[in-house]
């Protein structure tokens, strides 16, 4: 079981943003089975390098950016914005959105995809 300390190393976070996501990344790991210490460090380490160790959960830039890339599956006027980076690991794009919608079984394209910012199991979940 992930420990708080562990959890606020691994991801170079504060005690207060680590005690605040703990629960839902032990779910997240149980949920998508990273379980091996291998799996879990590197899982971590990136969750933290992208969120600022646990204090991002949406992208500082406004995401027009990605206004128009295909490669994203961004297709639509305004998804650029609209699918920027979020959640822990900053999820981008259309097609990314998607995949995340169908792995947690909720649905972020036609709704707000803000919810993936929030502090909730979609936060780490989405990563």
């Amino acid at each position: 079981m992930l420990t708080l300390g562990q959890l606020k190393e691994a991801t170079c976070s504060n005690p207060a943003y680590a005690a605040k996501f703990l629960p839902y990344i032990i779910e997240t790991c149980e949920k998508f089975n990273i379980s091996t210490p291998s799996q879990m460090l590197n899982f971590l380490a990136q969750v933290g390098h992208e969120s600022g160790g646990l204090f991002y959960t949406e992208e500082l830039a406004s995401g027009s950016a990605y206004e128009g890339r295909k490669d994203l599956g961004n297709t639509q006027k305004g998804d650029g914005i609209k699918f920027k980076g979020r959640g822990l690991i900053q999820i981008t794009g259309r097609t990314n959105y998607l995949a995340v919608s169908k792995a947690l079984g909720t649905d972020f394209i036609s709704t707000q995809p803000f919810w993936a910012e929030k502090i909730s199991p979609h936060a780490a979940m989405s990563s």
